[in-house]
C-alpha cells in the first residue's frame, strides 16, 4: 500500500528539520552543524562549527472541531439526539453539556431533551503530544414543550334553572388532567368541588385550563358561557306608616329593594283622600290612602313585585277624663256619684266594665254590694267631626268583713282503721263550715262531713269557710288524728312427712288470724326441694325450709314469719355381675357381659383405664391383643337411689411373637441423586413396613423407593406392627452413607460505574453446577430496588447485589459473591413560568405556574411571611392589603436533589370606589319643604349622608330627611369610608339654594 503524497511531504520536511538541528559529536563534545542543508543537489554539509547549542523543541500542531450532526430545531421535550463532531487531527472528540445548558441531559453520549430551555452541547478535543487542544465549539438547541389544546366534553346546559347544577368535563390533547374553574366575572353561579350551582342573575362562565408539565406547555384557556335567568328581588318598606292618620297630617314613606336598586314611590289611583308631593304624603280626608313601591329591575334582576302600604285616615281625636274622686277603699253597701267630661264637650256615658265585681250602677250612682274591684268605664262615641274617645276607667277596691272558725268536737282516741268520726265546727259569721282532708293525708277520706279512717298514720282534717259577698274567707283550722292498724299472726296446720324421700311431694296448709291469704316461699337456706303454689316437691337430698308470711294491708299490720323445716334422703343400691369370663381370653374371640342392680336400674359397662388387649361395644368384649382386659360395672343412681359401689372383672389376653429382616442389599456408598429399592420380610408372613428413621439425613422415601438427596447418613427402619394374633416385631435397620459435590457462583454482567438514578441494570450470574443463581439486594444496599431480575437505581447510595446458589441434593450451597455499585443523582432548579402582576388589586385572581428542570411537578405554596392573599386549587386570590409571597419548591426524588426555593412577591392594594347621588335635589325648595337624599357607592357599601359644616338653611333628621328651615345654601355630603376591600371614596355634594 503506497504512502499518501501529503504524508511524504510532511516526512521530507521532518527530515530536513531533523538534520538542520542534528547534534554532532566533535572531539567527544556535541556540536551543532550550521550552514548546511540536505538535498539531492547537496548531500554533504560543511565541517561543523566548534560553537555548541541545545536541541530545538518540537512544536505542537493546531486543530479545529466541527459538528457533523445537525441538531433538531426546535427540539421537543422527550426526544433524544445523538450529536457527533470531528477534529482535523482525527483525534476523538469529547461531547459534553455547557455550564449554562438548560432543558437536557447527557448519558452515554446521547442528549435527552427533558424540559423547556436552551440546551448547549459542547464539543472539545484536549490534544495530545502532537496537537494542541482545540477550541471548543457549541451547538445551541432551543428545547420547547409540545403544544396542547383543550376541548369541552360536556355540552352547555340548554335550559339552565336556578338551583340546578352542572359538572363540566374537558380533555386536553396531551391527555393531562384539565382544571375547571369559575370565571371571576360570573354572577349567575357558584362553584365547589367541580360542580357549578346556578344562582341566576347573569352569565355563568366556565373556564378550562391545563398548566402543562415538563413535556407540554400550557394549553390556551377555553370557556363555556351559560346565560341564567334574572334573579328575583323584593321590596320592603323601611318607614312605618301611621296606624291611623289624622286629616291634615303628613307622612314621608321610604322603601328599599333587596338588590339596593332605587325604589319608586307613588299613590294608587283610588287614593283620593291623600296627595304626594316630592315624596311627602298629605292626608286630605278620611278613608284609605294606598302608597305603592316599585322597582323595575335591570340586566341582573327582574322587576320586583309591587308592595303597598294602606293607611287608614281617621277623624280628630278626643279624650275623656273623670271629674269625680272615687272612694278608696269603698265599703260594702256605700254609694258613689260618678262624673266625667270629654275634651270635645260631648256627653260622657258610664257603664260597669266586664271585669267589674262588687258593685252596681244606676243613673250615674254606684252602689257597693260585695268585696271585689268595682270598675267604671267612661266613653264618648264621637260624631261626624270627632272619632270615638279612648275609654277611661276608674277602679275602686271594695272590702269585705273578716270571720274566724272554732272546732267544737273531740277526736277519737285511739282511732282505729275502719272507724269513722263526724267533726263539728262554727264560724263567727254564722256561715256553714266545710270539712276537707289535707292533701297529704292519704290514710283517711271525708264524705258529707264524715271522716273514714282507711289506713294507719296521721289523718289531718281542715275546717274552712270561703266567705261570701260580705265576708272574707276564714283562716283554715286543723285537727290531726293518729290512726292505728290491727295486729295478726300466722300458723301451719299441715305436718310434713318424716322422713321425706326424693321424688315425694307435700301440700302446705297455713292460715292467719286476719283471715288474709298466707304466702309460701322457700327460705334462702333451703335445699333439695322446689315449690309451686302450695305444693312442695322433693328433688334431691337436703334440708327443705318453707317460710309462711302475711304482709298485712291498710287494716292489719304484717304477721311475724313462721317456718317448717324437714330433711330429705334417698336409698342405696348394689350391683352383681352374673356372667363368667373366659380364662384366658383368646385374641379375636368375644365375651358378653351380664350384670343386675338391686334398684332394678340398668347397669353400665366401661373399660377400666388400666385395661389392655380388648375393646368394648355395648355389653360385648372383643379381645384385640395381649394384655389384661379390665371391665368396670357401674350404676350411677338417680333422684331416689344413691350410686352403687363399682364392680370389676379382669381377663388375661395373650398373642404370638414375630421378627422382621431386610432382604435387599443397599449401595455403599450412595451417590446423591441416585435411588434404591429396599425390601424386608416378617416371620409371620405379615407385610413389613419400611420408613425413614427420625435420625435419617440425605435421603427421602416415596412409594417404597429411596432417593438420595444430599450428604448424610440415610437410615431405613423395617417394622411389622403385629396383628390380632402376633406381637409387633423388633425393628430392623439399614444405614447408608450419602455424599454430594461443591459449586461456585460468578457474575457474568458488568455493573455500571457509577449507576445513574433513574436508569436500570440487568444483572446476570451463573453457577458451576448450572443450577439457577438467585440475585437479591444485600441488607446494606441503598439507592436501588430489584424487581423481576431488573435493578432500578432510585436514589444516591451504594447498591449492593448478592448472588447465591443454595445447592440441591447433588450440590452444596455456593459461597456468596457480591457486586457493589455507587449511585448518584442529579441537581435541578425551579423557575416560575407565569408572570406575576407587579401590583394586584383585592379580589383579583392569579394562577401561578412553575416548572422544574427535572420535569417533576413543583409545589406552589404561600410563604409564611405572606399577607393579603389565599391559595386554593392552584389559584391565588388577593384578599387584603399586604405583600403576597408565593414559594415554588421541588422536593426532589430518588433521581433529583431538592431544588432551591424561588419566590414571587406581589404588592396587594385595595379597590377604588366612587359615589353618586341617585336622588335629584329639588331646584328651588321653599322653607318647610322636605327632601330625602339618596346615594350609592360603586362598591355596593352603604353611603353616609350628612350636612356639610358650611351648610345653611336646612336640617337633617335621623331618618335621613332634609327639612329646609330658612333661606341659605344647603350642602349635602355623601361619603363612603371604605373597608378592608375598598379605599375611601372621594366625597360628593349636592348644593341646594333655599328661597
Amino acid at each position: 500500500m503506497g504512502i499518501p503524497r501529503t504524508s511524504l511531504t510532511r516526512l521530507a520536511t521532518a527530515v530536513v528539520l531533523a538534520v538542520a538541528s542534528a547534534v554532532l559529536v566533535v572531539d567527544g563534545s556535541p556540536a551543532v552543524a550550521t550552514g548546511c542543508s540536505v538535498s539531492a543537489a547537496s548531500p554533504a554539509c560543511s565541517a561543523p562549527s566548534s560553537r555548541l547549542t541545545h536541541p530545538a523543541k518540537k512544536k505542537k500542531r493546531s486543530q479545529t472541531i466541527h459538528f457533523t450532526s445537525h441538531a433538531p430545531s426546535p427540539a421537543l421535550v422527550g426526544v433524544n439526539y445523538d450529536p457527533h463532531a470531528k477534529a482535523t487531527s482525527k483525534l476523538r472528540v469529547r461531547i459534553g453539556l455547557g455550564s449554562a445548558s438548560k432543558g437536557c441531559s447527557l448519558n452515554a453520549g446521547v442528549v435527552r431533551f427533558t424540559g423547556a430551555g436552551t440546551c448547549i452541547i459542547r464539543a472539545s478535543q484536549g490534544g495530545n503530544k502532537s496537537y494542541k487542544a482545540a477550541r471548543a465549539v457549541y451547538q445551541s438547541v432551543a428545547v420547547t414543550k409540545y403544544t396542547q389544546s383543550i376541548a369541552f366534553i360536556s355540552p352547555v346546559p340548554s335550559s339552565p334553572t336556578v338551583g340546578g347544577t352542572y359538572k363540566p368535563t374537558a380533555a386536553a390533547t396531551s391527555g393531562l388532567p384539565v382544571t375547571i374553574t369559575r370565571d371571576s366575572s360570573s354572577t349567575g353561579c357558584t362553584f365547589s368541588s367541580g360542580t357549578f350551582t346556578f344562582a341566576g342573575g347573569g352569565p355563568c362562565t366556565v373556564e378550562a385550563d391545563q398548566k402543562g408539565n415538563a413535556e407540554y406547555g400550557p394549553a390556551p384557556r377555553v370557556k363555556q358561557v351559560i346565560q341564567l335567568p334574572k334573579l328575583a328581588q323584593t321590596i320592603t318598606f323601611s318607614s312605618t306608616a301611621p296606624a291611623h292618620a289624622v286629616v291634615g297630617d303628613t307622612y314621608r314613606p321610604a322603601a328599599s329593594a333587596s338588590t339596593h336598586l332605587t325604589v319608586k314611590l307613588g299613590l294608587t289611583s283610588a287614593s283620593t283622600n291623600c296627595t304626594m308631593t316630592s315624596g311627602l304624603v298629605t292626608f286630605t280626608g278620611s278613608g284609605t290612602c294606598v302608597v305603592t313601591a316599585d322597582q323595575a329591575g335591570n340586566a341582573e334582576y327582574s322587576a320586583a313585585p309591587q308592595v303597598v302600604q294602606s293607611i287608614q285616615v281617621v277623624k280628630k281625636t278626643q279624650t275623656v277624663s273623670f271629674t269625680s274622686m272615687a272612694p278608696s277603699p269603698a265599703l260594702v253597701d256605700a254609694t258613689y256619684h260618678v262624673t266625667a267630661t270629654a275634651s270635645s264637650g260631648l256627653a260622657v256615658t258610664f257603664t260597669l266594665d266586664a271585669s267589674s265585681a262588687g258593685c252596681t250602677l244606676s243613673s250615674g250612682v254606684v252602689t257597693f254590694t260585695a268585696g271585689g274591684t268595682c270598675v267604671v268605664d267612661a266613653d264618648q262615641v264621637g260624631n261626624t267631626t270627632y272619632g270615638a274617645a279612648a275609654q277611661v276607667l276608674q277602679s275602686i277596691p271594695v272590702t269585705k268583713k273578716s270571720q274566724t272558725i272554732s272546732i267544737t268536737s273531740t277526736i277519737p282516741s285511739p282511732a282505729l282503721v275502719g272507724n269513722t268520726y263526724t267533726p263539728v265546727a262554727t264560724a263567727t259569721s254564722d256561715l256553714a263550715v266545710t270539712f276537707t282532708k289535707e292533701s297529704d293525708s292519704a290514710i283517711c277520706s271525708v264524705s258529707s262531713g264524715v271522716v273514714t279512717f282507711n289506713g294507719a298514720g296521721t289523718c289531718v282534717i281542715d275546717a274552712g269557710q270561703a266567705g261570701n259577698g260580705a265576708y272574707l274567707a276564714a283562716t283554715t283550722v286543723q285537727q290531726s288524728i293518729q290512726v292505728l292498724q290491727k295486729s295478726q299472726s300466722v300458723s301451719f296446720s299441715s305436718t310434713p312427712p318424716s322422713p321425706a324421700y326424693v321424688g315425694g311431694t307435700y301440700t302446705l296448709v297455713a292460715s292467719s288470724t286476719s283471715l288474709l291469704p298466707v304466702a309460701y316461699t322457700l327460705d334462702g337456706t333451703s335445699s333439695g326441694c322446689s315449690l309451686s303454689g302450695e305444693d312442695v316437691t322433693f328433688t334431691a337430698v337436703g334440708t327443705c325450709v318453707v317460710d309462711a308470711n302475711q304482709v298485712g294491708n291498710a287494716t292489719y299490720s304484717g304477721a311475724v314469719q313462721v317456718q317448717q323445716t324437714f330433711a330429705i334422703d334417698k336409698q342405696g343400691q348394689t350391683i352383681s355381675i352374673t356372667s363368667s369370663p373366659p380364662s384366658p381370653g383368646v385374641v379375636g374371640s368375644t365375651y358378653d357381659l351380664v350384670a343386675t342392680a338391686t334398684s332394678g336400674l340398668t347397669v353400665a359397662f366401661t373399660q377400666d383405664p388400666a385395661s389392655a388387649g380388648c375393646s368394648l361395644s355395648g355389653n360385648e368384649l372383643t379381645f384385640t391383643g395381649a394384655g389384661t382386659c379390665v371391665v368396670d360395672a357401674d350404676q350411677p343412681g338417680n333422684g331416689a337411689f344413691t350410686a352403687a359401689p363399682q364392680l370389676k372383672q379382669s381377663i388375661q389376653v395373650v398373642k404370638q411373637d414375630q421378627t422382621v429382616s431386610f432382604t435387599s442389599t443397599p449401595p455403599s456408598p450412595a451417590v446423591a441423586g441416585s435411588t434404591y429399592d429396599p425390601a424386608a420380610a416378617a416371620t409371620s408372613t405379615l407385610d413389613a413396613v419400611i420408613s425413614l428413621d427420625p435420625g435419617s439425613a440425605g435421603c427421602s422415601l416415596s412409594n417404597g423407593e429411596v432417593t438420595f438427596t444430599g450428604a448424610g447418613t440415610c437410615v431405613l427402619d423395617a417394622d411389622q406392627p403385629g396383628s390380632a394374633a402376633f406381637s409387633a416385631a423388633p425393628q430392623a435397620q439399614q444405614s447408608i452413607q450419602v455424599v454430594k459435590q461443591d459449586q461456585t457462583v460468578s457474575f457474568t454482567s458488568t455493573a455500571p460505574s457509577p449507576g445513574v438514578a433513574g436508569s436500570t441494570y440487568d444483572p446476570t450470574a451463573t453457577a458451576t453446577s448450572t443450577l439457577d443463581v438467585g440475585i437479591s439486594l444485600d441488607g446494606t444496599s441503598t439507592g436501588c430496588s430489584l424487581s423481576n431480575g431488573e435493578v432500578t437505581f432510585t436514589a444516591a447510595g451504594t447498591c449492593v447485589l448478592d448472588a447465591d446458589q443454595p445447592g440441591n441434593a447433588a450440590f452444596s450451597a455456593a459461597p456468596r459473591v457480591t457486586q457493589s455499585i455507587s449511585v448518584v443523582k442529579a441537581d435541578q432548579t425551579v423557575s416560575f413560568t407565569s408572570t406575576a402582576p407587579t401590583t394586584a388589586t383585592i379580589d383579583d385572581v392569579y394562577s401561578p405556574q412553575a416548572a422544574a428542570t427535572s420535569g417533576l411537578d413543583p409545589a406552589i405554596t404561600l410563604d409564611g411571611t405572606s399577607s393579603g392573599c389565599s391559595l386554593d386549587n392552584g389559584d391565588v386570590t388577593f384578599t387584603g392589603v399586604g405583600t403576597c409571597v408565593i414559594d415554588a419548591d421541588q422536593a426532589g426524588n430518588g433521581a433529583y436533589n431538592a431544588a432551591p426555593q424561588v419566590q414571587q412577591s406581589i404588592s396587594v392594594v385595595k379597590k377604588n370606589q366612587t359615589i353618586s347621588f341617585v336622588s335629584s335635589a329639588p331646584g328651588a325648595p321653599m322653607v318647610n319643604d322636605m327632601y330625602t337624599p339618596d346615594a350609592t357607592a360603586s362598591s355596593g357599601l352603604d353611603v353616609t349622608i350628612t350636612l356639610d359644616p358650611t351648610s345653611t338653611g336646612c336640617t337633617l333628621d335621623g331618618d335621613g330627611v332634609v327639612t329646609f328651615t330658612a333661606a341659605g345654601t344647603c350642602l349635602i355630603d355623601a361619603d363612603q369610608a371604605g373597608d378592608a376591600t375598598y379605599t375611601e371614596a372621594p366625597q360628593v355634594q349636592q348644593s341646594i339654594v333655599v328661597n
